[in-house]
């Protein structure tokens, strides 16, 4: 009797392939902002009953509407739309200007006074529809003092008011005693035309019967700032994951391509049997990423974006495994880039500041994600500057994000900064950092200091998100 030996398919048939899977865990909690929106504000902070929705990231989000009342004008000083549609309109009562909070500084400030402080109303006739995420506006209010307001919303789609929030005051200590209120939106969309965001000031249930004298209180309203971004900007983005399969037994890339956005959370491919370096590469950016044009060694896949694209947002995945059978792999994606952010601190006027310019120090670093642990190489590319045109009185903050890649150790970063004053650079400074990816760095300091005061930025690293660790330089 004869025994036979079992034959494997792969032994006849070496070229038999196996369906690999990857399912990308957690991605839509992975694929986050950084930054706590609320928490990185340093205004004073009201409670807020609803969670930090990803429309929080600062890098995406921008002031979108700004009013100073300087003019004595509801007309708003920065506004998204051309035509300034947005306008504060008083339901009942009388409106006023009275100087405002910054009189010592500037005596030109103005703020609009309410008195009986009931009901006012922001509305809104913009063409495009617009993501808010938060509103921040200085208050104060004599010894009749509100204790709390609710902000309603209503699209002109609705007959009634569909969302509703209660926004916590702090106690007045004394008559016009400024606070700086500070509340956070869900995901809320203005569709418009005509919409509308009311705000309606109340007392507690216990001290209605108290107080007689709040239909006779004053409030004071100042420096009203609306966050968030105009959707249609969305649509000009390009988002796709693309993948590299090397295999180690042949020295080639068996496998390279890319998926769309529509299939990015679980996908399949059929690769031979052998061991592996993969590389998964996601992209949410509006200017392509930069590859070479023929990828056949380890060495040859360099990856690296272009600077001035400071919204885009990279992630990855460096993998090895041995396949000879089917197999499913569940991965987390991680962020290829930091997110860095700017806070000044000047107590002058900063209104003579026309445009900020940042480059980095270095040229173009390269990412090799399959070679040597992930070695970086120099690319002959100049480099395009970021550059922040808007009103940096009214907000002192900058953020972008920068491709770092995944370094197996920290590397200094460094960046030019260029400050413009009437289209000529006044003052040219530079700061640094040593860093890994997937951190936010925060550099703090005076953007326009007298010119014989020594420059200082410290440094802010944020490596887990709930820890900093602090710099000085």
């Amino acid at each position: 009797m004869q025994c036979k030996k079992l034959i494997k398919p792969e032994d006849v048939f070496p070229d038999v392939k196996h369906n690999l899977t990857y399912e990308l865990e957690g991605f839509e909690t992975s694929i986050k902002p950084m930054s706590d929106f609320k928490s990185n504000n340093p205004q004073y902070r009201q409670s807020s009953p609803t969670t930090l929705s990803t429309s929080g990231n600062p890098v995406l989000n921008d002031i979108i509407y700004y009013w100073d009342f300087n003019n004595k004008s509801v007309k708003a000083n920065i506004a998204v739309d051309q035509d300034n549609y947005a306008q504060f309109k008083r339901l009942e009562g009388v409106l006023s200007y009275v100087p405002g909070f910054n009189t010592n500084k500037n005596p030109k400030d103005y703020a609009q006074q309410f008195t009986k402080p009931a009901i006012f109303e922001l509305y809104f006739n913009t063409p495009d529809p617009i993501l808010i995420n938060a509103i921040s506006f200085d208050f104060a209010v004599d010894k009749n003092a509100p204790d709390f307001f609710r902000i309603y919303i209503r699209n002109h789609a609705a007959s009634n008011y569909f969302e509703s929030f209660k926004v916590m005051l702090k106690p007045n200590m004394k008559d016009f005693d400024k606070q700086n209120v500070f509340f956070e939106f869900p995901n809320v969309i203005l569709k418009g035309p005509e919409t509308y965001i009311l705000f309606d000031f109340q007392l507690n249930d216990t001290r209605v019967q108290l107080d007689p004298y709040f239909e006779q209180s004053t409030a004071r309203a100042d420096n009203v700032r609306l966050y968030g971004r105009v959707l249609k900007q969305d649509k000009l983005r390009k988002k796709f994951l693309k993948y590299y399969f090397y295999n180690l037994e042949t020295q080639k890339f068996e496998l390279l391509g890319d998926l769309t956005e529509d299939n990015l959370k679980k996908f399949a491919v059929s690769l031979t049997k052998g061991e592996y370096k993969v590389a998964l590469i996601y992209a949410n950016v509006e200017k392509d990423l930069i590859l070479p044009a023929k990828i056949n060694s380890l060495q040859d896949l360099q990856l690296s974006h272009d600077f001035s694209d400071y919204k885009g947002e990279i992630y990855g995945l460096v993998d090895s495994f041995n396949l000879e059978k089917p197999m499913e792999r569940k991965v987390k994606l991680d962020r290829l880039f930091n997110q860095v952010n700017f806070e000044f601190t000047d107590l002058d006027d900063l209104n003579d500041i026309e445009k900020i310019q940042i480059t980095p120090e270095k040229s173009y670093l390269s990412w090799q994600p399959l070679y040597q642990q992930g070695s970086f190489v120099n690319m002959d590319q100049t480099v395009k500057p970021i550059v922040f045109n808007r009103n940096f009185e009214a907000n002192r903050k900058l953020a972008y994000n920068h491709f770092v890649g995944m370094p197996n150790k920290e590397t200094l970063i460094q960046y030019k900064i260029e400050v413009f004053k009437k289209n000529i650079v006044s003052r040219t400074f530079h700061v640094k950092a040593m860093v890994k990816n997937n951190m936010q760095i925060t550099f703090r300091g005076r953007l326009d200091p007298p010119a014989e005061e020594a420059i200082n930025f410290e440094t802010i690293l944020n490596e887990k998100w709930g820890e900093s660790q602090l710099i000085d330089f």
